[in-house]
């Protein structure tokens, strides 16, 4: 099995260098937290629900941060979901990314 790499500032996965920053990737673990996907603020509110009902934890970070939304809007809003490295391959599945 090939071993797989990850970022730690990123949370990105990558071969030999971050794909993001350049950086010098470190082994994976199970439980550190990779990017799912992006998705605006509809489709947010869909993935939560089916990420929730199938037990796996993740966590949503917003763009423009609370105050902009209020201001803006929260359609305007994109979210990054991240979820344990151990657990992508099903929330991939779950949510067909």
């Amino acid at each position: 099995m090939e071993e797989v790499r990850y970022c730690p500032d990123c949370q990105l996965l990558g071969e030999e260098k971050c794909p993001n920053c350049g950086g010098t990737l470190r082994q994976a673990k199970p439980n550190d937290p990779v990017m799912l996907c992006k998705a605006d603020a509809v489709r947010a509110s869909m993935l939560e629900p089916l990420l929730t009902q199938a037990g796996i934890p993740y966590s949503k970070v917003g763009r423009m941060g609370a105050a902009m939304v209020m201001r803006a809007g929260a359609f305007l809003e994109e979210y990054t979901f991240y979820v344990p490295l151990g657990a992508l391959e099903e929330a991939m599945e779950l949510t067909m990314v």
